[in-house]
């Protein structure tokens, strides 16, 4: 703490308690573990493209940052508003959409991903403090997958603990996918012992 300014130090202080009851980490994926966003946003943008001959905004990352996070549906939906696309159905548009994006998003990182600096330390210490580890993401299941691996971090992860939007109702930013990984990692009625690490 002696390198830390007195505010902060304070702050550390004050959360020291609260961080020692931490029985779980739920993490993201994109941008958070793996470098996949402007991939990611790109893959977006073109499916957006394809379907719709509409060209979303697409400077990154300033142009997408309305959307980070967020499941295909909830980016067709945002991008209906903000643009005023009435000819759009969003579900018809973003069963397509999706469909599209997969395969794009495969093209543009065939040479698989990166793992963000101290990424895999972090699942690799986890477990060994005891901390149970679950993944709540927007992508699809193939796509956390193919990032996951190429990365290097799949295998510090158990598999069923790894939920994709596409398993619960809502996406992002409806809470679902969160509260779905911490009810299967048993810790559904105890939301003051996970931490989220979200992007």
């Amino acid at each position: 703490l002696a390198a830390l300014s007195p505010l902060a130090a304070a702050a550390a202080d004050a959360l020291r308690p609260r961080l020692r009851a931490l029985t779980h980490i739920v993490l993201d994926c994109d941008g958070v573990m793996v470098d996949s966003e402007r991939a990611s946003c790109e893959a977006l943008r073109r499916a957006v493209l394809s379907v719709t001959s509409f060209d979303v905004p697409h400077a990154f990352p300033e142009d997408f940052k309305p959307v980070f996070g967020m499941d295909v549906r909830s980016c067709v939906e945002y991008y209906k508003a903000a643009h005023a696309r009435t000819d759009w159905d969003v579900d018809a548009v973003a069963e397509q959409v999706l469909a599209a994006k997969e395969g794009i998003y495969k093209q543009l990182t065939s040479g698989g991903v990166r793992a963000f600096p101290g990424a895999a330390g972090l699942l690799a210490a986890a477990p060994v403090l005891g901390l149970g580890l679950g993944v709540a993401s927007s992508g699809a299941p193939e796509k956390i997958r193919h990032n996951l691996e190429t990365s290097g971090l799949w295998s510090l992860l158990e598999p069923r603990y790894v939920v994709s939007a596409s398993h619960v109702p809502r996406g992002k930013p409806a809470p679902d996918v969160y509260l779905e990984a911490m009810r299967r990692l048993g810790c559904a009625g105890q939301p003051d012992a996970v931490l989220v690490v979200e992007d």
